[in-house]
């Protein structure tokens, strides 16, 4: 039923989801960078740390790392825990790593946004071409 009642109305999809687009893209443009004055509390390393418990994208690396490439070729526990070491190390390089270009590129993220601002509403006219 819910099915068919989308099937039968593509073109007021259409419009909702160029209108969405938009939507996104008007808060992209419009976000407040760190030059604009806007302080916040940063997160807590507590809240940090919590947080990488429910992180789906984290879950399925070590997931799909260990089943992928350590337990077809061991059982050991000592492999496994050794593993999985390397690979919260290997992640918390990449946080760094993150955490230091977004520090770096700062000042650039208002014409970034701008521009990523200028792509989605192309997205949103290419609906209807």
């Amino acid at each position: 039923m819910v099915v068919s009642a989308i099937a039968s109305t593509p073109h007021l999809l259409s419009w909702a989801g160029a209108a969405y687009i938009v939507w996104l893209a008007w808060k992209i443009a419009t976000s407040p960078t760190k030059e604009d004055g806007l302080q916040t509390k940063p997160i807590s390393f507590w809240a940090s740390f919590a947080l990488q418990f429910v992180n789906v994208k984290i879950i399925l690396y070590g997931v799909t790392a260990l089943s992928t490439f350590v337990l077809p070729q061991t059982q050991a526990l000592s492999w496994i825990v050794g593993v999985s070491v390397l690979l919260a190390m290997i992640g918390t390089f990449g946080n760094v790593c993150w955490a230091l270009a977004g520090h770096l590129f700062q000042r650039l993220f208002r014409q970034l946004n701008i521009v990523l601002a200028l792509l989605l509403i192309y997205c949103a006219v290419r609906i209807f071409y």
